[in-house]
């Protein structure tokens, strides 16, 4: 399992040189969570969670300006990336409601 953002192929082609040469054992699945449209949403989600992280003790701060870049970046995954199966996860709903909370 490789956790992170990996907005574009070449990130993502880094990504599956972990399996380099043995990519014949491994199903390699994609998993693309949409969030046109929720940009603020999650700033708004970001920030929440810095804060809750902030009150017991921790830091953990990802500025805007990075979640913008990012969000700037994305190119949408191709089966030519050599992805055997593509899976989108719509959660934009799910992040509003963390809003509300």
């Amino acid at each position: 399992v490789v956790d992170m953002t990996n907005m574009n192929p070449t990130s993502r082609k880094r990504a599956l040189e972990a399996v380099k040469g043995k990519e014949h054992e491994y199903q390699k699945i994609a998993v693309v969570f949409p969030f046109q449209g929720a940009e603020d949403i999650i700033k708004k989600v970001n920030k929440k969670r810095a804060d809750q992280i902030k009150a017991q003790g921790g830091s953990k701060t990802v500025p805007d300006s990075a979640l913008d870049r990012m969000f700037s970046s994305f190119i949408d995954v191709s089966p030519s990336e050599g992805f055997d199966q593509i899976i989108t996860q719509d959660n934009r709903t799910l992040l509003k409601k963390l809003t509300e909370e």
